[in-house]
């Protein structure tokens, strides 16, 4: 069985050497989100070092095969980061019910998206997680669009919505928006709602929207970011389970944008408990 204990950015996972219940899979993962867990990640001081110093890799893994043994568990720490199947398997599963479960509740997001493109009006957009299309229809009625995913079958939803859209210059392909198949500065404005916290690399997503809006254009990157009040705990709960649900809830702002040296030229708290932000970049 594998068990994740890190947060999916990491990669790192428990295998145990012989099957494992459901029961104690599920003890072990409520452990490790626990008090225990975030001492196993080096969040407060490191044990036995000096004042302040922070716990290394090779004693974080020391701290999992400790709780683990605790735990009556025996095992192995292994890499096993994120591919692009997990996601495009996750979305599989939740096509048929995405729109039931996060279209009202993340709606104020993509509403306020939605605004700022109509406000910037641009000729030439491209939405990179087009999903079941829930933006299309408020996007400016001028603007050429192309949307893409990496999920054929939430496409497939995105389609039915295109065909209502009369008149409207609207195209739809399945492509990774870690490799997009277009040409450097195609597009006036590039949008990215909702994906930043779910793609492999989201370093190098951002590197590719920017390498196709031209300069002078804008980014809008829609997102889930940790860090709010009275949710950490919960977010970090939920963060094993990423490579099922299909995001990493514990995505830190100032790790995947703020410290990256773009040019950021406003932050805007979004949803429901403000667990969201919509972040307009600047491409200088």
């Amino acid at each position: 069985a594998l068990i994740p204990y890190d947060n999916v950015g990491t990669g790192r996972l428990f295998r145990a050497d012989y099957p494992v219940s459901p029961v104690a899979l599920t003890a072990l993962r409520m452990l490790l989100s626990s008090a225990p867990y975030k001492w196993l990640q080096g969040a407060s001081r490191n044990e036995g070092a000096p004042s302040g110093a922070a716990a290394t890799g090779a004693q974080r893994c020391g701290r999992i095969a400790t709780l683990a043994r605790w735990s009556g568990f025996r095992g192995k720490l292994v890499t096993m980061p994120v591919e692009l199947s997990d996601v495009v398997l996750a979305y599989r599963r939740y096509a048929p019910w995405y729109d039931a479960l996060y279209g009202a509740v993340l709606a104020p997001g993509r509403k306020a998206l939605t605004a700022r493109v109509r406000a910037l009006s641009p000729s030439r957009l491209l939405e990179v997680g087009v999903g079941t299309g829930l933006t299309l229809a408020d996007y400016p009625a001028a603007s050429q669009i192309v949307g893409v995913d990496v999920s054929p079958e939430m496409l497939g939803h995105a389609q039915q919505r295109v065909a209502a859209l009369l008149d409207r210059h609207i195209e739809l392909r399945e492509v990774d928006g870690e490799a997009l198949p277009f040409e450097a500065e195609s597009f006036d404005c590039v949008t990215l709602p909702y994906v930043l916290s779910v793609t492999p690399d989201p370093a190098r997503l951002l590197q590719e929207l920017h390498r196709v809006c031209r300069p002078g254009g804008s980014i809008l990157v829609l997102n889930h970011f940790s860090g709010s009040p009275g949710w950490a705990l919960l977010e970090r709960a939920v963060s094993p389970l990423a490579k099922r649900i299909g995001f990493r809830s514990d995505f830190d702002y100032q790790e995947h944008i703020g410290g990256r040296g773009l040019n950021v030229q406003s932050v805007q708290t979004v949803n429901l408990f403000g667990l969201s932000k919509l972040v307009e970049i600047a491409r200088d």
